[in-house]
């Protein structure tokens, strides 16, 4: 997958592919290896990779202002 690129996973229902993306952001635990570009990550600490993912269905707090909801997104970025 190409930096800056959007990219899709397709399969049949079941398949894995919500369970491999919540693998690679730490959303789950793990056992074995997991390489990006050829480094090893560690999937066992939140946010292991620097990505924007949408996993399923998009979620917003209804409370908040479009800036509120994403301003508590930018603060997952750790880096």
């Amino acid at each position: 997958i190409e930096r800056g690129s959007i990219t899709t996973l397709e399969g049949i229902n079941g398949s894995g592919k919500t369970l491999i993306l919540k693998a690679l952001l730490g959303l789950m635990t793990v056992t074995g290896d997991v390489s990006v570009a050829g480094k090893s990550i560690n999937v066992q600490e939140a946010y292991p990779i620097k990505a924007g993912i949408l996993i399923e269905n998009p979620s917003l707090i209804d409370d908040f202002s479009a800036y509120k909801n994403l301003e508590l997104l930018a603060r997952l970025d750790t880096t």
